[in-house]
């Protein structure tokens, strides 16, 4: 079974990323009002943000869920 998912916005929900416990990206949403300003380097930065954020989100949830059964340093 994979683990529950996680869900992350950013810079308010500029940003907002839907990671399963797998790590696959369900979903990206980018506020329209985000891209209406065109800033496209801020865009990308805030993107990668959401999806450093969710990586790091379910690492904990894996580590919460697993941790105790695993040998110390394989996560």
């Amino acid at each position: 079974t994979i683990p529950a998912g996680v869900t992350v916005s950013v810079d308010g929900s500029a940003v907002t990323v839907k990671m399963r416990g797998d790590f696959e990206v369900v979903s990206l949403t980018i506020s329209p009002d985000l891209v209406k300003d065109g800033d496209a380097e801020m865009i990308q930065d805030l993107t990668v943000a959401a999806l450093n954020e969710a990586h790091r989100k379910v690492e904990e949830t894996l580590k919460g869920q697993l941790g105790g059964m695993l040998p110390p340093g394989l996560m």
